[in-house]
């Protein structure tokens, strides 16, 4: 359910490498419905079109990242992309989740909401009470990720779900760097040794079928379009979970936490895959 992730390390090229890796991975497991990215170059998009997203990346130059692939809950639509900006901590931030929290509302997803609760918050404390109030009284959960303008400050709320940090020792080309990987799913990562990718574009096919006298019409995707191939190797690989009920800001001018906060979260608690929810009260 949706893929965000933020990426730096010293090497543009390299950091660029293990960003397209991620969102192949996302893309390969469903999360198809809006596409967003901003960099600490200011490079940013908000896309339905896979194609235009993937261009952008490779066009952009950066150091560090923030990425979301949509996988819907509710319509799809520009108005559901994430990378909505909000005005936090007397700054402007750019905002994304992965999970559920809560209901869509005119157009626009959970999520959306959830920040627009937030908005105005002017302490790290006033914010903090603002995520238990919003958390107690809507089910869900989730890992909330927000990036402020300029890259200096990073917001991580986790929700009944944990998060993961990832140092990753890189090689490619020739050049060495480590990658700080901060993401919502582990499925998005690198494994140790060599990593071979190729991104590829799809199309829906249609197919039209008689099966015990009814028609049905089936949908399947085929590869279109070959978009990017390369390769990389891991050397090393460290993490750490990110537990959950937890607030971070991150100052990112020298990777320190400015802020942490155990929440204070009961309440409702959504189990279950995509389409296939149940509710917990506890």
């Amino acid at each position: 359910m949706c893929r965000v992730f933020y990426i730096r390390g010293k090497n543009p090229e390299i950091v660029k490498v293990v960003t397209l890796y991620s969102i192949n991975e996302s893309y390969r497991t469903g999360n198809e419905d809006g596409y967003f990215f901003v960099t600490n170059t200011l490079n940013s998009i908000r896309t339905l079109d896979f194609v235009e997203y993937v261009n952008e990346v490779k066009r952009a130059q950066f150091n560090e990242i923030f990425c979301h692939l949509r996988l819907a809950t509710s319509e799809v639509n520009e108005k559901g992309i994430h990378g909505w900006k909000f005005k936090l901590l007397n700054d402007v931030y750019f905002t994304a989740h992965n999970g559920v929290l809560g209901e869509p509302k005119k157009g626009y997803p959970d999520t959306y909401w959830f920040f627009k609760f937030l908005e105005g918050s002017k302490t790290a404390e006033e914010l903090t009470e603002r995520v238990e109030e919003y958390a107690e009284i809507h089910y869900g959960y989730g890992v909330f990720m927000a990036v402020s303008k300029f890259f200096e400050k990073l917001l991580l709320i986790n929700i009944r779900t944990d998060s993961y940090c990832y140092e990753l020792e890189i090689e490619y080309k020739g050049q060495k760097d480590k990658v700080i990987l901060l993401t919502s799913k582990r499925d998005i990562v690198p494994e140790n040794g060599s990593n071979e990718f190729t991104i590829y574009s799809y199309e829906e096919k249609t197919e039209e079928k008689i099966e015990n006298g009814k028609k049905r019409t089936i949908i399947y995707k085929v590869l279109k379009d070959r978009l990017y191939s390369d390769s990389f190797k891991v050397t090393n690989k460290k993490y750490i979970k990110l537990k959950e009920n937890k607030l971070w800001l991150i100052d990112l001018s020298n990777e320190t936490k400015e802020y942490e906060k155990e929440l204070e979260i009961n309440g409702y608690y959504l189990k279950g895959g995509y389409g296939g929810y149940y509710y917990k009260y506890y």
